[in-house]
């Protein structure tokens, strides 16, 4: 019979990764383990102590397993290794991935502890590659479209990432993208994203402008509507007449962020004729529009865990709109063949872990965001082969 102990945590992993840890209360672990209040507060100080110790363990049963793995004595087979393993091991531990997901994404510290943990297999895989181009790098090469594919299929979809995604990412990471030797354009960096400017000055428009600001700074469940209204300078029941929700405000933001931010995009990568030199551009202009909007930024990750449906739009469309030009660049001889859904997911992951890296953990000046895309290139022209 599992102890008092086990069972408050058993709830707590079925709640916290059924909804979101911050809409589980006390009160609802310790109905979910037929226990009283009181029972839970003998093991724990609160709700924060229970989700650190699930965090520990989560990590160092991730450590323990990355560490176990064996990754041969070819690049091909490491990259072959930590895809397949990792793809499974989330799998059967989805309850624990899921809640590390969404504290990685609201606690910095968790993040780099579950970055060092991955680094550490690439450091002793991969270790030309992590050399050359250094961790973080590689982590977005090689990582990112990996983690991005568990998260899409594992973490959103519940299912195990398909082996025909694992084939065509490890010959995406070996091979890279390009069939022959292409030459970037010089112009890649040329484009300057610049701040968008307020639109008409409206009520509605303050209230969005007020949301985005505290979503981003002081987080979605921590800001109530009066706080919104009060920043925007109007009364309470003001908001009721363009919003119908909290929850309606985020998702009209996340809607408005995709829209500004694919315009950013188209603008960046007009003047190329190459998909290749786009890629590129695209990123770099990714990386400038939420530096210089750092609040859209955290309003689009809040999304995910608030109204998860809105979340998925914003990446969908992201995901369209990539189809189109990965078909004419197959077709055009600019990329190796690759399922267009998948190449997207891949480019889509390389492209969040970098966000996530740059703009979040480190958050590094805008002139370094050109050396680390020089690096990339080469990485996603080549692969690790070179």
């Amino acid at each position: 019979m599992a102890s008092v102990k086990d069972r408050i945590i058993e709830s707590a992993k079925i709640l916290f990764s059924s909804k979101n840890y911050r809409d589980v209360s006390v009160s609802t672990i310790a109905e979910h383990a037929d226990l009283s209040n009181s029972a839970f507060y003998r093991y724990f100080n609160n709700k924060e102590d229970l989700l650190a110790e699930l965090v520990n363990e989560a990590i160092f049963s991730l450590s323990k397993f990355v560490d176990s793995l064996s990754p041969g004595s070819s690049v091909e087979n490491a990259i072959q290794v930590i895809v397949d393993s990792l793809c499974d091991y989330t799998f059967k531990h989805m309850r624990e991935i899921k809640i590390l997901h969404e504290v990685e994404y609201t606690t910095v510290e968790t993040a780099r502890r579950v970055h060092a943990v991955l680094d550490s297999y690439l450091k002793r895989s991969l270790s030309e590659t992590v050399n050359e181009y250094g961790t973080d790098v590689t982590h977005w090469f090689v990582l990112g479209p990996l983690r991005f594919s568990i998260v899409y299929h594992t973490i959103w979809m519940e299912q195990p990432v398909p082996e025909s995604v694992k084939k065509e990412l490890v010959d995406l990471v070996f091979h890279g993208l390009d069939p022959d030797y292409h030459i970037m354009s010089h112009r890649v960096f040329d484009h300057v994203v610049t701040q968008i400017s307020n639109r008409d000055d409206t009520t509605k428009l303050k209230l969005l402008q007020s949301a985005e600001q505290l979503f981003g700074s002081a987080g979605f469940k921590e800001t109530k509507v009066g706080d919104i209204t009060a920043a925007a300078e109007v009364a309470l029941g003001t908001f009721y007449t363009y919003f119908d929700s909290k929850e309606a405000i985020l998702e009209e933001l996340v809607k408005r962020t995709n829209d500004d931010l694919r315009n950013a995009l188209r603008e960046a990568i007009e003047p190329f004729t190459d998909r290749r030199d786009m890629e590129i551009a695209a990123y770099y202009a990714f990386l400038q529009f939420f530096k210089k909007h750092p609040h859209m930024y955290a309003v689009v990750r809040e999304a995910e865990f608030f109204v998860p449906e809105v979340a998925r739009y914003y990446y969908d469309r992201i995901k369209k709109s990539y189809l189109k030009p990965i078909k004419a660049a197959m077709e055009r001889g600019q990329f190796r063949h690759f399922t267009p859904e998948h190449l997207a997911i891949f480019l889509m992951g390389i492209g969040h872990y970098m966000g996530m890296d740059l703009l979040i953990l480190n958050q590094v000046d805008e002139k370094d965001f050109i050396i680390k895309l020089l690096k990339l290139s080469r990485l996603l022209y080549r692969g690790v082969k070179g």
